[in-house]
């Protein structure tokens, strides 16, 4: 089955690390007052226009499986990892 991989797990892990470096520089040198950050998607789910062709929730459901197993992509571990540190500092 064919789609498309919003972000693949290398350019995922530095998309998020690029993001979120420049979320903390604004917020560091006082140009931005952030009080949180949600990421867009946690799961991969239905997009009206592509359906379920489009992946790119940090993990991955796997839709043929009778319970729609679901795994953390590769890509996904640097959002985990930054988690962690903020929360044990």
């Amino acid at each position: 089955m064919f789609y498309f991989d919003f972000l693949t797990c290398p350019r995922r892990a530095l998309f998020l690390r690029r993001y979120l470096y420049a979320l903390a520089k604004a917020m560091h040198d006082g140009v931005a007052d952030v009080k949180g950050y949600y990421y867009w998607t946690l799961m991969d789910n239905f997009e009206w226009a592509e359906g379920f062709l489009q992946h790119f929730g940090l993990y991955d459901v796997d839709r043929l499986t009778k319970w729609k197993k679901r795994k953390l992509r590769p890509g996904s571990q640097v959002y985990v990892d930054l988690l962690h540190l903020c929360n044990h500092p």
